[in-house]
């Protein structure tokens, strides 16, 4: 469960605060600290707290300063 088939590869759908830290390149304290402050959508389940990769992207792209 978790996980879906893809081109022969293995896709997970949900991500734990370590492997969002990993994919954003960040500190898993700062996924913390993010999901607290609601600014990184999150899934609950239970105690659990998972992350889907397309709402850390679309987070990511929120958080992104831009130049003028």
């Amino acid at each position: 469960m978790g996980k879906t088939k893809d081109t022969n590869q293995t896709i997970k759908l949900l991500l734990d605060k370590n492997e969002a830290a990993a994919l954003l390149g960040c500190s898993f304290r700062h996924i913390q600290n993010l999901t607290a402050r609601r600014l990184l959508p999150c899934v609950r389940l239970g105690k659990l707290v998972r992350y889907r990769r397309a709402d850390l992207e679309r987070a990511l792209d929120k958080l992104t300063v831009r130049s003028i």
